[in-house]
């Protein structure tokens, strides 16, 4: 032992000598800091998380609970961190928890006495503030890796029995979820197990960078458990806090449509995350993660605050700026239009809500447009009937029976002006496309498809209709043919018959001035060849 930690053994007993001798009732006020007892197992993880451990394991008891983790070993300054009040040793650290040191205190919800034993310091707290050494077990010599931290947690607490606690932290450790570890950088395995050999729990994650833009970059993170795996998209922005370059996040949670198209779903329940996920639902339909100040139970985010206020602003700023990026990685499809905040009931009741609804509705006035593509055939979830249903241009059917799909567009645009109280307009695209430029692919398609139309006619093959198939397909060559199919049991419908002259087959002046109206001026061409006559399928 040496003599720093010597002397800092015995301030820590002066201390308590001298909040004893005042009467101060320390004890009562942190242990009943927190409503739920079991709240300390994220104080571990932001231990190890701190101390930039990769995997952390927890091995509940029948008495004790152990904690194993590969981060950094225990320093004296983190000795004096962890049994000090007000004292951390990471000035960025804008949580309340970790300023003031208290969060390794909320162990003693369960325990009198924590064990530490972690590089050169084997250690005992006792009276919530005092590090005594003690020699180390022999239990942990087989369990304990090289190079790995052991917190040990009894279960001796004057007025919770073992088996309260048992029950507290198994089924605390049961419903950690993979998104408890979501936003943090170090921690990639996070694992559990009771006694029972059907409780045990092992939760990986991955992260891939996909994209760097400016100061925003883009990660895909894959989370992976026994039973399910998730994904998400996060998106992560520096801002400055008090001088300190920290981080705000949005998570877009990924999924796959009925055709296996990877596109990012709602997250069914969104709750704002400091770090770990807190209890404060934001009704939004994904995650969004900033260093907000808490209270000392981490268990409430006070939005009063200024600096608080600051934080959710960037992180709506964020989220108003992020549209293109969607874009560009492939995401921004109609899928993508039940996920912004468009309620402006909830923006009226929901503080969070409300921030980032206006961020968003800011940012596409400012920019005076958004345009969105949707085809037809495109269905629509109807809020009023809860039904999903296809979009008819009209209630007219077509010739062959078949209402003409359409009008996407026009409810898509209706939804947006209603929802985000902004102008919002439908215009079909397939009149431009179809005026485009005319390139070389464009007339040899013609020509081959004109070509099959030429040899039907020689052979009098009546009743096909010329298409492409597609002969060969390797890598990046494809080759096509045109072939012919039966149209007969399709049904077909002439052109009007003074359209064209059947006996010449010659196209009539009626047709010139149809196309007229659509092309301008129209060149006439003379056939030279003699076609065979050409009759209606009746």
């Amino acid at each position: 032992m040496n003599f720093k930690f010597s002397k800092l053994m015995e301030n820590r007993k002066q201390w308590v000598e001298t909040t004893r001798e005042n009467k101060f009732d320390f004890e009562s006020i942190l242990a009943g800091l927190y409503s739920d007892p079991s709240h300390f197992i994220y104080e571990l993880l932001q231990n190890a998380e701190d101390e930039g451990a990769k995997e952390i394991r927890f091995e509940l008891c029948e008495d004790r609970l152990d904690v194993y983790h590969n981060g950094k070993d225990f320093d004296l300054q983190d000795i004096d961190g962890v049994t000090g009040i007000g004292i951390s040793k990471k000035k960025e650290d804008l949580n309340l928890i970790g300023k003031f040191g208290v969060g390794f205190k909320s162990v003693f919800a369960v325990t009198q006495s924590p064990y530490i034993f972690s590089g050169e310091y084997s250690i005992k707290i006792e009276k919530f503030v005092i590090p005594t050494p003690i020699p180390k077990p022999l239990d942990i010599s087989g369990t304990i890796h090289r190079n790995e931290t052991l917190i040990r947690i009894p279960f001796n607490h004057e007025d919770r029995s073992r088996d309260e606690i048992f029950a507290l932290i198994s089924k605390r450790l049961e419903n950690l979820g993979l998104k408890t570890f979501l936003f943090l950088e170090n921690i990639e395995q996070i694992e559990w197990q009771t006694p029972s050999s059907s409780s045990i729990g092992n939760y990986l994650k991955e992260d891939k960078n996909i994209l760097e833009i400016a100061d925003i970059d883009v990660r895909r993170t894959i989370l992976v458990s026994l039973s399910v795996d998730e994904e998400y998209l996060v998106i992560r922005k520096p801002i400055e806090v008090e001088g300190n370059k920290l981080y705000v996040e949005v998570a877009y949670k990924l999924g796959k449509d009925e055709d296996g198209k990877e596109i990012i779903v709602p997250e069914p329940i969104s709750k704002l995350v400091v770090f770990f996920p807190t209890e404060k639902i934001t009704h939004l339909n994904f995650l969004i993660q900033g260093p907000f100040k808490t209270t000392p139970n981490r268990e409430n985010i006070p939005l009063e605050d200024e600096q608080n206020r600051m934080i959710l602003e960037e992180i709506g700023n964020l989220i108003a700026g992020i549209l293109t990026i969607i874009r560009d990685l492939g995401y921004l499809d109609v899928n993508f239009l039940s996920i912004p905040p468009l309620g402006s009931d909830l923006a009226e009741r929901e503080q969070i809500y409300s921030v980032i609804y206006e961020k968003v509705k800011e940012k596409y006035q400012e920019n005076n447009y958004l345009i969105i593509a949707v085809s037809e055939g495109t269905r629509w979830y109807n809020d009023q009937t809860g039904q999903v249903e296809e979009v008819y241009a009209s209630t007219e059917t077509d010739e062959y029976g078949h209402p003409r799909l359409g009008g996407i567009s026009g409810i898509i645009a209706n939804e947006i002006s209603q929802k985000l109280k902004i102008d919002a307009r439908a215009q079909i695209i397939g009149y431009y496309a179809r005026s485009g430029k005319c390139y070389d692919y464009d007339r040899k398609l013609t020509v081959a498809l004109a070509d099959k139309v030429l040899d039907l006619l020689l052979r009098e093959d009546y009743g096909k209709m010329p298409v492409l198939k597609r002969i060969e397909s390797f890598p990046y060559i494809e080759e096509y043919n045109t072939t012919a199919i039966d149209m007969g049991n399709i049904g077909n419908l002439p052109l009007p018959l003074d359209y064209y002259n059947p006996d010449e087959f010659e196209i009539s002046e009626p047709y010139y001035d149809f196309l007229y109206h659509i092309l301008g001026p129209i060149e006439k061409y003379e056939f030279k060849y003699k076609y065979p006559k050409v009759y209606p399928i009746k």
